[in-house]
């Protein structure tokens, strides 16, 4: 799970997100991680409804966290075909178009994030990335809408076959929806200010997908292998363009965190992994409230701020979706 949940929170009134506490479509069924929850400092409060309609940039997540919990309580195949969202309810199901090329997919939300700079809306599994062609870039244009009543429909159907968290034994969210849910059900999507849905080409009984829709199954392959095929394909670029970025940096105001853990070891380990890469070490931290204590790794200084985010899309790599700071 990629966010720190503190629980003992009982009266929060700020919404993170920007969205606002009311719908049309509200919640029913399964809502997993439906609290609100602290992150690098903010708070966010999941919306309780499913309407959703959103233009900005997605980016993906995959390596490090393949193999993992997900907010859910799945566990993360990067290789799938899944999204992170920081305040929609999970389950919901949204449409993604890439407004780069045009190609679009149907994604069950399971996750949260991308905690990241401001303009980030949503993450993509690896699977999905490659599929919409986000994956090469390492971030695009897309436009995001929920389809209420597939939403609906699904976190009812979780709650009715599976425990009361929405687990389903032997199968995951991603399974259930498109075999359960997706041929039998609308996939009208919410247009804000529209007022109603708006029908659009997917999955329905009966009907062949339209050729913008991308196939749902993705082969697998061992963590160890995919990690391996990554690193040593992209980590010499990765080398190059850090070490562009880092030239004359001593005195920049810029920086970046690459991650936060509640475990000195695990940052200290972050460290050793990208030592040649970038210039990185660990700094504590006390979050408010709760006076949680987080050990954060942070890289730089740079020179500027381009020098920075062309470090920052670099540094995707290690799946942790690092955050521009200026001292």
């Amino acid at each position: 799970m990629r966010f720190v949940s503190l629980l003992g929170l009982l009266l929060l009134t700020a919404c993170g997100g920007g969205h606002i506490m009311t719908g049309k479509y509200p919640v029913k069924g399964v809502c997993r991680s439906c609290k609100p929850h602290m992150v690098r400092g903010a708070w966010y409060t999941p919306q309780l409804f499913y309407d959703y309609d959103e233009t900005a940039i997605a980016s993906w997540y995959g390596p490090r966290f393949h193999g993992k919990q997900k907010a859910n309580g799945e566990i993360f195949d990067q290789t799938g075909m899944s999204a992170a969202h920081k305040t929609l309810p999970l389950p919901t199901v949204v449409k993604v178009t890439n407004l780069e090329n045009g190609k679009m997919i149907y994604l069950v939300v399971d996750d949260r994030g991308p905690y990241t700079y401001e303009g980030r809306i949503i993450d993509l599994s690896m699977g999905a990335a490659k599929a919409i062609g986000v994956y090469a870039k390492g971030t695009a244009k897309v436009r995001v809408q929920s389809v209420p009543a597939q939403s609906h429909a699904l976190a009812m159907h979780l709650a009715k076959i599976g425990n009361k968290w929405g687990a389903v034994p032997g199968r995951i969210w991603e399974d259930v929806y498109r075999e359960d849910i997706a041929p039998n059900h609308s996939d009208e999507v919410y247009e804000a200010g529209s007022g109603s849905h708006h029908p659009v080409p997917g999955y329905k009984h009966g009907h062949k997908p339209s050729e913008d829709v991308v196939p749902i199954h993705v082969p697998s392959a061992s963590l160890d292998d995919l990690i391996e095929k990554h690193a040593k394909s992209a980590l010499p670029q990765v080398a190059k363009n850090l070490k562009k970025t880092q030239k004359n940096s001593f005195d920049a105001s810029y920086k970046i965190q690459l991650a936060s853990f509640v475990n000195r070891i695990n940052a200290e380990k972050l460290v050793g992994e990208i030592q040649g890469l970038a210039q990185a070490k660990v700094e504590e931290k006390i979050i408010l409230p709760g006076k949680q204590k987080f050990f954060t790794v942070t890289c730089g200084p740079y020179a500027n701020k381009d020098a920075a985010e062309m470090a920052l899309t670099s540094l995707n790599i290690f799946g942790h979706h690092p955050t521009l700071i200026k001292q």
